[in-house]
């Protein structure tokens, strides 16, 4: 049975993506997790892992900003952070190495002697948090230094959406890329009935200040008195998250409630009507995005509502399970929400109902099998 190692930099529990990785090909290979301590999930005891602790103390970020954040200093910086760690895993011939983060990428490299390593481009790392000034003084330049002088090395890269995919290929002027989409589990549900006069809204993920996610809460006052929105958020910024919370509690049809372990989302937000996302192009990533939340949606069997979103639109052009306003106005989103019918959410859902068959993670496990085996 071939090897593979799968590199993660964080909780495998709380990353959807790497866990239906592992998922996929738990049955067909031998797989090793190298992850930190808190992520082993008692279902993978089969699997073996390796542990890490990647923390970056605040000396070391202060100390990157006084010397310029020199490409040499954090070469210097990998190379003392790892080398314990490269030892430990030059121990193990591996098949494949998958790595799903930018800053771990240098050890896959450093150990994956005759291993096929695949690198997963899941964000633009150049502009992954271009909004926030904190990040472009600490790690802008770190990260292009990453994606120039390692991501080439890679034997496979793949990413999430057409719009990654076509900026790496101008940048770094590579072929061997492709997409591999988020898509979720499948999930035997049906679409849920609409309750007259009460259309239920809902909106997962975390609370970050670059989704500009306010502007949801704002949309609500502009909406019919037949709509509530529920926003299931994880508090990933306090601070933020307290400023919505102060915006919710002074509108009757909002509510924030608490979030759900991730494998439950899609039969917990089964019971409501509309999925709604408008994605604010903050950032390039955000430009892009192809996100779990849109998939989960589908499975959900939900209308899906957003902005409009170059990737997310495609697919509502293409199966009509959805709508997207012409801008990111949420006035104008609002006036989308006003002109529908019930029985045109509803129509929405048994679409997403046909479509939740076509997008799962099944699609997904096999095309990802088939580039594994077709790498040469």
């Amino acid at each position: 049975m071939k090897k593979i190692l799968i590199i993660y930099n964080g909780n495998i529990n709380n990353a959807p993506r790497p866990r239906r990785m592992i998922e996929c090909l738990e049955k067909e290979y031998e797989l090793f997790v190298y992850s930190k301590k808190s992520s082993i999930p008692d279902e993978l005891k089969s699997i073996n892992f390796i542990f890490h602790n990647n923390s970056i103390s605040k000396v070391e970020k202060i100390y990157k900003i006084l010397l310029n954040k020199s490409n040499l200093y954090n070469k210097s910086i990998h190379d003392r952070k790892f080398t314990e760690k490269k030892e430990k895993l030059k121990k193990y011939e591996f098949d494949y190495i998958i790595c799903h983060n930018i800053q771990l990428l240098p050890l896959a490299l450093e150990i994956k002697k005759n291993a096929k390593l695949i690198f997963d481009a899941r964000e633009y790392f150049p502009k992954h948090f271009e909004d926030r000034m904190i990040w472009k003084m600490l790690y802008q330049d770190y990260n292009n230094f990453l994606v120039k002088t390692y991501m080439p090395k890679s034997d496979f890269i793949i990413t999430v959406s057409d719009g990654i995919k076509k900026q790496y290929k101008k940048d770094l002027n590579v072929k061997n890329i492709e997409v591999i989409e988020s898509f979720p589990d499948y999930w035997d549900l049906k679409p849920s009935q609409i309750e007259e006069n009460k259309i239920k809204i809902i909106h997962h993920g975390n609370a970050t200040k670059s989704r500009k996610l306010e502007e949801m809460i704002y949309m609500m006052d502009f909406v019919d008195n037949k709509y509530r929105l529920d926003l299931m958020l994880v508090p990933s910024d306090k601070k933020y998250y307290n400023f919505l919370k102060n915006l919710v509690e002074k509108r009757e049809n909002v509510n924030l409630i608490e979030p759900v372990a991730y494998k439950q989302i899609i039969p917990f937000i089964n019971k409501y009507d509309i999925g709604l996302f408008i994605a604010n192009p903050t950032t390039f990533n955000l430009k892009y995005t192809l996100p779990n939340k849109f998939f989960e949606f589908i499975q959900a069997r939900l209308a899906v509502i957003i902005g409009p979103s170059i990737e997310m639109k495609k697919y509502i052009d293409k199966y009509k399970f959805g709508k997207y306003s012409n801008s990111f106005d949420y006035k104008e989103l609002a006036q989308l929400l006003n002109n529908l019918s019930e029985e045109e959410i509803f129509s929405m859902k048994l679409k997403a109902n046909e479509v939740s068959k076509l997008l799962n993670k099944n699609k997904t496990c096999i095309k990802f099998k088939n580039l594994l085996r077709d790498i040469k």
